[in-house]
């Protein structure tokens, strides 16, 4: 089963649009890609909570990964906050798994993320304590 939508929708320039969007990916035999999504169209208002449920392998994380720029749509268009999908402390996303450095303590690893989003080392180790 795969996610799959039907016709457009206006996009919501302060939320998140999505408008006939479509994504595949290659086959483990190499024969002809699957299709995660179909001409998925949909619109998240701004402040939303949004649950999106759907058996496993069904394009749930696809759709994720979308909305937050990690990968681009084969077809259609995205748009968040009015402009394409970009990574980014504007976007959080939760992996399904976790994404720590082993090698790395609790504090490090938060301190980690904290440097991506541009803070000196005074702001950040306040942040982290």
């Amino acid at each position: 089963m795969r996610l799959r939508g039907t016709g457009s929708v206006t996009p919501a320039p302060d939320g998140i649009a999505f408008d006939a969007v479509g994504r595949a990916f290659q086959s483990t035999d190499k024969q002809a890609p699957v299709a995660a999504l179909q001409s998925i169209s949909l619109n998240v208002a701004p402040e939303r909570f949004v649950a999106v449920l759907g058996p496993s392998g069904c394009g749930k994380t696809t759709l994720l990964r979308l909305a937050d720029g990690l990968i681009t749509p084969d077809t259609g268009s995205i748009r968040v906050f009015g402009k394409p999908p970009k990574p980014g402390p504007e976007i959080g996303f939760v992996f399904q798994s976790f994404r720590l450095i082993p090698s790395a303590t609790v504090a490090q690893n938060v301190e980690f993320s904290l440097h991506e989003m541009g803070l000196n080392s005074s702001e950040r180790k306040e942040r982290v304590a």
